[in-house]
């Protein structure tokens, strides 16, 4: 380039020195400029509603959350009783020990409930009670 491109070049630009501006092409005031206090407005309408809507999702749907729930902590019991158990097995004798005790608690159950005709009809009458209990029928 010679030096008389060079002089038509910047002869073009307008560059202005007298106000000061910002990098961004958006200014200030233009439309697309976020608004903060709205934008903490809607987070506090937010934050306030969202316990009232939970609360009215969980009434109703209680019956299949409540369900969700007791078969999640079943699962969660399930997963922690058999890491306990491995570990008891790996214990050397407490497997044994802990079938005789299996073993033994057996056997008096059923020679304390099982051998005579009386003890059988206390144990079932024992049995509806409990289950009437449980599931809530008097």
């Amino acid at each position: 380039m010679d030096a008389d491109q060079e002089t038509k070049t910047t002869a073009n630009l307008d560059v202005s020195t007298e106000t000061s501006g910002s990098l961004s092409p958006l200014s200030a005031d233009d439309s697309t400029s976020i608004d903060v206090n709205e934008i903490g407005k809607q987070l506090r309408d937010f934050v306030d509603t969202f316990p009232k809507q939970v609360g009215e999702t969980y009434s109703i749907y209680k019956k299949p959350l409540n369900l969700f729930l007791v078969i999640s902590a079943a699962a969660v019991a399930a997963a922690v009783a058999n890491g306990v158990l491995d570990v008891l097995n790996s214990i050397p004798f407490v497997a044994p020990l802990l079938e005789l005790i299996g073993l033994g608690y057996s056997a008096w159950f059923a020679w304390n409930y099982l051998t005579y005709a009386e003890k059988r009809q206390q144990l079932v009458e024992d049995y509806r009670q409990l289950k009437a209990k449980v599931t809530g029928q008097s």
